[in-house]
């Protein structure tokens, strides 16, 4: 039976409320020794942490309809999908260590301990543990029960800015594909946090828009802290250019989430050429962020 008093104050923390909406989003699941940890009756749909781990994929990649599908009955009977989605609206980033997994065989159900660190708009840093439970609902896997709360955080660095990072950019060919790196190197006084997928974009030399990038899927999202003097990459693919002549050398830009700003004007990104019908869609996927 579900713990009452460990749903209410869940429930609580998912509601759409301005001065908590930001408990959950993004996620590292840190450790080895919870990948794979699943009981047979309990398949995942990904290996690496579970349902908490494709729970806090989803949110962080913005798709929050499938992260409220993650979510039982008693929690949808508590929170819209829209007040969900709006409970979200001031998170930039959030990373999740999960510590610990207990199967329970009697009940068909995993226990996870777990860390979330949020980081929100007006820069403030806050820090939440407790635990997820997962168990069979109608036949399928999901999140039935939580029990979480709001601990203190101390000298956790902030996101990195647009103005913290020195980036420069390289490209590469092959097959009819394009691909695009950005490497940015903190240049601050300090350490920073890089987590989630910037929007890039490509413009040409007038600056016009050309494409936007999408998220490449299945690429697990991570949360990569930058010392000074140190450097992360974002890789970039782009195909099947099938629309007028870009004018001029594409142009590339990083918009950081959260108003930290952006950098413009990198080049290196070649345009691809046409690999099917005319008016053929083109597609630039942009992978996170990784330690260079």
């Amino acid at each position: 039976m579900m713990n009452q008093n460990s749903f209410d104050q869940f429930a609580r923390n998912l509601a759409y409320r301005t001065d908590r909406r930001t408990l959950l989003g993004g996620v590292i699941a840190a450790g080895a020794g919870i990948f794979g940890i699943r009981h047979a009756a309990l398949a995942a749909p990904q290996s690496e942490g579970g349902l908490v781990f494709d729970y806090y994929q989803a949110i962080d990649r913005r798709a929050f309809k499938t992260a409220y599908g993650y979510l039982g009955a008693a929690f949808h009977a508590r929170q819209t999908l829209d007040n969900f989605t709006a409970g979200f609206a001031d998170t930039v980033y959030d990373d999740l260590v999960i510590s610990g997994v207990h199967p329970d065989a009697a009940r068909n159900q995993i226990v996870y301990d777990v860390t979330v660190t949020a980081w929100h708009l007006d820069g403030s840093v806050h820090r939440f543990t407790g635990t997820y439970t997962e168990g069979r609902e109608a036949g399928a896997s999901k999140l039935i029960d939580a029990a979480i709360r709001e601990v203190p955080v101390h000298d956790m660095p902030p996101l990195c800015a647009a103005s913290d990072l020195h980036a420069t950019m390289t490209g590469d060919a092959g097959a009819g594909q394009r691909y695009g790196t950005v490497t940015a190197t903190n240049v601050a006084g300090g350490s920073c946090v890089l987590g989630g997928i910037p929007r890039v974009a490509v413009s040409d030399a007038s600056g016009n828009r050309v494409i936007s990038a999408r998220a490449e899927p299945n690429v697990p999202i991570t949360t990569v802290t930058l010392a000074p003097g140190k450097s992360a990459t974002l890789d970039m693919h782009w195909s099947n250019w099938c629309g007028a002549p870009v004018n001029g050398e594409p142009h590339v830009s990083v918009t950081f989430r959260g108003g930290e700003g952006r950098i413009a004007n990198l080049t290196g990104l070649a345009v691809p050429p046409c690999l099917s019908q005319p008016g053929g869609e083109s597609t630039l996927s942009v992978k996170p962020w990784q330690i260079g």
